[in-house]
């Protein structure tokens, strides 16, 4: 599996990419996350899917991109305001519905993984 992970240092990023991740070094990148100078994990497998876990530290939005670029949000857990994240280093307010906490974003990882996340919930984009 090939990762990447954003590092934000101003309006620059100073990112890395890693090949053959093994799931634990993949969750290690996602708790990372917090929004600031770490906003975007990506996971590619070699089907051509990829997997986008951005915000942090505590909810994040997860996008599963499929091999023809169609994109699909898992379905949240969250309800109410919306909710302030930066991903991919732009902060937008998301709605509390299309967020997830990060344990749930772990577990959509580990099914990514193991090739099963299309039994979690998606909305198409």
């Amino acid at each position: 599996m090939d990762a990447s992970l954003d590092h934000r240092v101003g309006a620059l990023d100073h990112g890395k990419e890693w090949s053959d991740v093994d799931l634990a070094a993949a969750i290690a990148l996602v708790e990372k996350l917090d929004s600031n100078a770490h906003t975007l994990a990506c996971f590619r497998r070699k089907d051509d899917r990829t997997l986008m876990i951005g915000g942090g530290p505590l909810r994040t939005v997860v996008s599963l991109i499929d091999p023809d670029g169609n994109s699909s949000t898992l379905c949240g857990d969250g309800s109410g305001p919306r909710v302030p994240l930066c991903a991919g280093g732009q902060w937008a307010d998301f709605e509390a519905g299309d967020t997830v906490e990060r344990s749930r974003a772990i577990e959509c990882l580990r099914r990514f993984f193991a090739g099963d996340e299309q039994s979690l919930g998606w909305r198409p984009d």
